[in-house]
C-alpha cells in the first residue's frame, strides 16, 4: 500500500528534519514526526491509536519532567509523550508558537533559544503541559 509508506515517509522525515538541528530533543524530534504522521493518517489509524491510548498512563507514572528532560525515559514512551506535546502546540491556541520555533530551527537558532522566544522555558512548558512538577 502505497499510502501506507508515503504517510511513513512522512513522519520519518519531518523527526530526521527536526533532529538535524542544533539541541532539538528526541521528544520533540518524534513527537512532530509523529504528529505528521497522526495529521496525515487521521487518529483513528492503527498506528496512531496506540499512543492516543496510552500518553495519559505513561504521563500518570511520570513523577517529575527530570528523566523526560533528560531523555532518560524508554524511547517508546518519551515518543508518546512528545507527541501529546506536540499536538497540543499544534493546537489553534498555540499553532503560531509552534511554526515560530520550526522557523527559527530552520534559519539556524538553537532549540532552547527558539523555544524560549516562541513559548518561555522548556522546562516552565513541560511542567505545566504535564502537570508535573520540575
Amino acid at each position: 500500500n502505497s499510502k501506507l509508506n508515503e504517510s511513513a515517509l512522512v513522519q520519518q522525515l519531518t523527526s530526521a528534519w527536526m533532529a538535524s538541528h542544533e539541541g532539538v530533543p528526541k521528544w520533540f524530534a518524534d513527537g512532530s514526526g509523529r504528529s505528521a504522521l497522526a495529521t496525515a493518517v487521521g487518529l483513528n489509524d492503527e498506528r496512531v491509536k496506540p499512543w492516543m491510548v496510552r500518553v495519559g498512563s505513561v504521563v500518570n507514572e511520570m513523577k517529575d519532567i527530570k528523566p523526560f528532560m533528560e531523555g532518560k525515559m524508554n524511547d517508546e514512551e518519551e515518543a508518546i509523550v512528545g507527541f501529546a506535546l506536540v499536538r497540543t502546540m499544534q493546537s489553534s491556541g498555540m499553532k503560531r508558537q509552534y511554526d515560530a520555533i520550526v522557523k527559527s530551527l530552520a534559519n539556524g537558532g538553537s532549540f532552547d533559544e527558539s523555544f524560549q522566544q516562541a513559548i518561555g522555558p522548556v522546562d516552565k512548558f513541560l511542567a505545566q503541559a504535564l502537570g508535573k512538577k520540575k
